[in-house]
């Protein structure tokens, strides 16, 4: 259980990180953030038998804020909402 933390704290460290210090991203950036993060930190510590897949997974997350945090628009349609 410990292992996987470690994965899902490469996401929530740059949700932290980007969510006090900058106005960019929403909710589907913190998503694919946590995900990536994750998925990342999972292929290269279990399938890939990377060395480092803390770093890995924290370059990974970083990149999956950042991409789709600049593609996502601020004023986009939300289910439910007129």
């Amino acid at each position: 259980m410990n292992r996987v933390l470690v994965g899902v704290f490469a996401g929530i460290l740059v949700l932290v990180v980007f969510g006090l210090f900058s106005r960019r991203g929403g909710a589907r950036a913190g998503y694919a953030t946590l995900v990536a993060g994750l998925g990342v930190w999972a292929y290269a510590t279990w399938i890939g038998g990377w060395g480092c897949p803390c770093l890995i997974s924290l370059v990974a997350a970083l990149g999956a804020f950042l991409w789709v945090g600049l593609t996502e628009s601020r004023g986009a349609w939300i289910p439910g909402e007129q």
